[in-house]
């Protein structure tokens, strides 16, 4: 400083680590049948661009994007995270096990009244087999499950007092299954 006196200025700049995660809705493991599915980025420390790769061919530069597996399999899906200073990197599988509803003519079933507010009435045909009924709401939830005997038709009263939203009705029986949607108000 010449012999005068000095005073020293000291700027710190930070940088942070871009830190990739994110999570799937829903989880196509307990929802077979469905084959879009929903990513949410949860990044951290100021993320600026977002780079999917689904392992299908598909890309995406959305924070939250959705996208539809069209074949059965495991999916190293990729997210790529920029915050200006730092890069990061994640893979997580996702597996499809089934894309889309195969029809069967070999079973149905209806579901009224729908949208429903106090319950919903299901009714199965004469059936051969033990079935199973489950109900999952969107998050991939089973919230109601109980075996039904074979041999005759029957009606089903489901209470939905307490539920609302979109729900998955799923009978299953054998090698195959139908399902329904309902919505409770």
């Amino acid at each position: 400083c010449n012999g005068s006196a000095c005073d020293t200025i000291t700027k710190t700049i930070q940088r942070y680590a871009a830190v990739a995660n994110f999570s799937v809705t829903p989880d196509p493991a307990p929802f077979p049948w469905i084959t879009t599915v929903n990513f949410t980025d949860e990044s951290f420390t100021l993320i600026n661009t977002w780079n999917w790769d689904f392992d299908d061919g598909g890309f995406s530069t959305l924070q939250n994007p959705s996208h539809n597996f069209t074949s059965v399999g495991t999916y190293n899906v990729t997210l790529d995270v920029d915050n200006g200073f730092c890069i990061g990197q994640i893979v997580q599988e996702v597996n499809v096990l089934k894309t889309g509803i195969t029809a069967t003519s070999k079973f149905s079933f209806k579901v009224y009244p729908n949208p429903a507010s106090n319950y919903f009435t299901i009714v199965l045909p004469n059936n051969s087999d033990n079935i199973t009924l489950e109900i999952f709401n969107v998050l991939g939830e089973r919230i109601y499950a109980e075996a039904l005997l074979k041999g005759h038709a029957l009606m089903k009263n489901i209470d939905v007092d307490d539920l609302q939203g979109m729900y998955f009705i799923k009978i299953s029986g054998g090698d195959y299954y139908a399902i329904n949607k309902i919505v409770v108000r």
